[in-house]
């Protein structure tokens, strides 16, 4: 997995596809719960929506959260990221999954 490797570019591919992924998932446990997801860049919305499918678990929220802080670092900047920044976004994305899984 690219989190693995030593190399930055692979970090940032990483990370940039958790936060995608991060996404994708919240728009599916919407939709599934909700019978919608939300549409549009605002991801305090989406979060909102999300709390509301996963209530009264906030957790799911959180992971949310804690990827789409990260969307313009690993996506559009050239800032360097690093291995333990990435892992954190890969876990939120698995337990976003994860839940996904639970609640469908």
């Amino acid at each position: 997995m690219y989190v693995e490797s030593t190399s930055h570019a692979d970090w940032k591919a990483a990370g940039a596809n958790a936060v995608l992924g991060g996404i994708a998932a919240s728009d599916a446990i919407c939709g599934a719960l909700l019978g919608h997801h939300h549409l549009g860049e605002d991801h305090a919305a989406a979060r909102r929506l999300l709390d509301q499918a996963c209530a009264p678990d906030t957790r799911p929220g959180q992971h949310f959260k804690r990827l789409t802080d990260e969307k313009t670092h690993f996506q559009y900047s050239s800032s360097r990221v690093t291995q333990e920044k990435t892992r954190t976004l890969v876990t939120a994305l698995e337990r976003l999954v994860s839940t996904l899984h639970d609640r469908i």
